[in-house]
């Protein structure tokens, strides 16, 4: 004989009260429970059991996984919601621009150069998130105030990276010790206008996230800088860009190859 459907939520109840007793269950409509336990409340929705039942002789099996299922979710550690966008939180990344292509939502960000950005983030339990667009907005922050608070928060400014002459005497200089985010230095357009006002305009490679070359804009330094790259090429394990920078009237420009 085909099961009924009263037959199917009786059975589900059986089934959650021996999961757990001290459950509270309660009809909701001709296919719904009502579970409370453990501090929460679920509803079961058992259309589909009801339905495939009277074909299925596994019926009350299947009704029992299913109560497990349920009670599964109820012990599940609950899920945490980002913290709210604090401007103290904030911080900046250079990314491939291609990187952009992998994600299926979009996020706040700024073109640096052609194939290259920066995006936004924020530190959330340990982990950078994106920021989107209507999280900026309704911070009440300008994508500049963005910027500043993240460039400050980041820890890739000038002072912390120290950047040396690469050798004594030369005018090619790069950030000291390994930071994964020396990179973001490239955000920080106040430094750089500082520093170009008495070097000129500046040449800068960032074969990868950890490290940065700069040196004045001429010749001998495009192709030590290209010599530089290369070679990291062969030791870094994550590639930025092979492309060289040059910061000239507080804006920055790939430099093109035939240079």
């Amino acid at each position: 004989m085909s099961p009924m459907p009263e037959e199917v939520l009786a059975h589900a109840i059986e089934c959650v009260k021996a999961i757990e007793p001290a459950a509270v269950v309660e009809q909701k409509g001709d296919t719904g429970l009502m579970i409370h336990a453990e501090g929460r409340s679920v509803l079961w929705n058992l259309a589909d059991p009801m339905r495939l039942a009277p074909e299925d002789e596994q019926w009350r099996e299947g009704v029992a996984t299913l109560a497990k299922r349920v009670f599964e979710h109820f012990r599940a550690p609950p899920v945490t919601m980002p913290a709210v966008m604090a401007p103290e939180n904030v911080v900046v990344l250079v990314w491939p621009a291609v990187k952009l292509d992998e994600l299926e939502f979009e996020v706040v960000c700024e073109k640096l150069v052609d194939g290259l950005v920066l995006f936004y983030g924020v530190r959330s339990q340990g982990q950078i998130r994106s920021i989107r667009p209507a999280e900026l907005e309704a911070s009440g922050l300008s994508l500049s105030s963005l910027r500043e608070h993240a460039v400050r928060n980041t820890g890739a400014d000038a002072e912390k990276l120290d950047f040396a002459p690469l050798q004594p005497g030369r005018e090619v200089f790069t950030n000291q010790g390994h930071s994964p985010v020396a990179a973001s230095v490239l955000a920080d357009t106040r430094f750089w206008t500082k520093l170009a006002s008495t070097m000129g305009p500046l040449l800068v490679a960032v074969p990868s996230p950890s490290r940065v070359f700069l040196a004045p804009d001429d010749a001998k330094h495009l192709v030590v800088l290209r010599g530089l790259i290369q070679q990291a090429l062969e030791v870094e394990e994550e590639i930025l860009t092979t492309s060289i920078l040059r910061f000239e009237r507080d804006e920055w420009a790939a430099v093109p190859l035939a240079n």
